[in-house]
């Protein structure tokens, strides 16, 4: 064979390795006639850090209430997806089939929507075949033994830390026979969370016995976890030291990695560049949302963003980069003056609208369900600012309903006259502008950005904030 088939070979070989590699699918598939006709669609997270939505397919449930997907998933990873009143999750593991089982659909009432404090019942998929070697079983059993302990076990409560091992050996023992190394990590790192609130070890204990000198699994969320526990807003804690007192400096006036690395670095134990990187990650991220109870340290958000766009753009690990990028998108996010997001949706008549319809013009943008008493109540109000400034900015209303008609009708008879969008067309919306309650208020300026964000209501003197805002124009 000469040289040139051989390279031809090798390379053929070389792409057939990295291609079976890079494109691991799953199938996710099922049937159930209370689902026929919605969407399901599926998620992960970004990143362990920030816990940004991402997501992963969707796709139309048929008439006969059966669904086939395909996804990319290349490690094990916790995916989930919305069911009405249910969310539900699978730790997937690639290269497999799984014909999964969905609770029966049940619709959130409107109640339950207008609620802001509502939140989904939380469940794991069923799926067929499932034994004693899947991960997510596993996973399930490990939980509930980690439950047990912590809420009745007095060995945790005591601190008596032999009595507790000898009780993880036990239990580790019933899992010998499924050999799998994320859930080996997994149970390592639930352990140490056991152990550390059995003892309430410190930062300093904890981050050398647990994280220093050991690989890092940022896709294993009992290791992230762990870790986010130990090092919560770890510049708060580390600027009370006589190491870190350099801490608030290194951020406000030189706002450096290199100068956080160096004052990190002076921690005896604290001497792995990877590690520390992701630690002034994770703090960078707790900066940005402070409690403001006098406990934590308050830093400019323009100074922590410099400090950011530094990993952002030249750290040499590209994880370190998706998660500092990740950070930027979070923070920014709905933040004032940043762009609003962008909708299209349509109006009773059927007209598509885009927020780029509204650009050079002001918008007093609002979110609203019918079946909110406070919702109906502002109602009047709106009118009255409607008709006091037709001209001066445009009044944009995003309905979430069931029966876009209806409730049309309802506005028509109590004479509403400004634009009405369903959100039927373009369901995300809410997603996009994170809606927890309603009615939920922002004003946009003519270049789309967020000028309030959110805005106040008519009942707060909105008025006031728009006209003032309208005369610095």
């Amino acid at each position: 064979m000469n040289k040139t088939s051989s390279s031809i070979i090798t390379l053929f070989v070389f792409i057939c390795l990295n291609y079976s590699v890079s494109a691991q699918n799953i199938t996710i598939s099922g049937q159930d006639s209370s689902y026929a006709g919605s969407v399901l669609k599926f998620y992960t997270r970004a990143d362990l850090i920030t816990n940004l939505e991402k997501k992963l397919g969707e796709l139309t449930v048929g008439d006969d209430g059966s669904f086939h997907l395909e996804l990319n998933i290349n490690q094990e990873t916790l995916i989930y997806t919305y069911t009405g009143i249910y969310k539900c999750y699978l730790f997937a593991e690639p290269n497999k089939d799984y014909h999964i089982i969905l609770p029966e659909f049940r619709e959130k009432k409107p109640e339950d929507i207008v609620n802001p404090y509502f939140s989904e019942t939380e469940l794991y998929i069923a799926f067929e075949g499932a034994d004693k070697y899947d991960l997510q079983n596993n996973i399930i059993a490990l939980e509930q033994t980690y439950e047990q302990l912590i809420v009745s076990d007095y060995v945790v409560k005591r601190g008596n830390t032999k009595k507790l091992d000898s009780i993880i050996s036990t239990i580790d023992s019933a899992f010998a026979d499924y050999d799998s190394k994320y859930f080996n990590i997994y149970k390592k790192y639930r352990w140490n969370a056991l152990k550390n609130l059995a003892v309430k070890r410190n930062v300093y204990y904890a981050g050398k016995n647990h994280f220093l000198d050991k690989p890092i699994y940022y896709n294993n969320i009992c290791y992230m976890d762990c870790f986010n526990t130990i090092f919560s807003n770890f510049f708060s804690f580390y600027s009370q030291t006589e190491e870190g007192k350099d801490i608030y400096d290194d951020i406000e006036l030189s706002k450096s990695v290199s100068a956080l690395k160096k004052t990190i670095s002076k921690s005896i134990w604290l001497n792995n560049d990877t590690l520390m990187e992701l630690i002034i990650l994770k703090g960078l991220h707790d900066a940005f949302y402070p409690d403001h109870n006098g406990t934590q340290i308050i830093f400019k958000k323009e100074h922590l963003f410099q400090t950011l766009d530094s990993i952002k753009l030249n750290s040499k690990i590209e994880m370190h980069r998706i998660i500092a990028k990740n950070i930027d998108k979070k923070v920014r996010h709905l933040m004032k003056g940043s762009p609003a997001p962008n909708f299209s949706l349509k109006d009773i008549k059927g007209n598509l609208y885009t927020l780029e319809d509204f650009r050079g013009k002001y918008v007093y943008l609002s979110f609203f369900h019918i079946h909110s008493y406070q919702c109906r109540q502002e109602l009047e109000l709106l009118k009255n600012l409607k008709q006091k400034h037709n001209k001066l900015y445009e009044m944009v209303t995003i309905l979430y309903t069931e029966d876009f008609e209806k409730t049309y009708e309802y506005l028509k008879e109590n004479k509403c006259k400004w634009l009405f969008l369903s959100h039927e067309n373009d369901p995300d919306v809410l997603k996009k502008y994170d809606i927890k309650a309603y009615p939920t208020y922002f004003f946009i300026d003519k270049e789309g950005k967020l000028a309030l964000s959110p805005a106040q209501s008519p009942t707060q003197d909105i008025e006031t904030q728009i006209l003032r805002i309208l005369k610095e124009d």
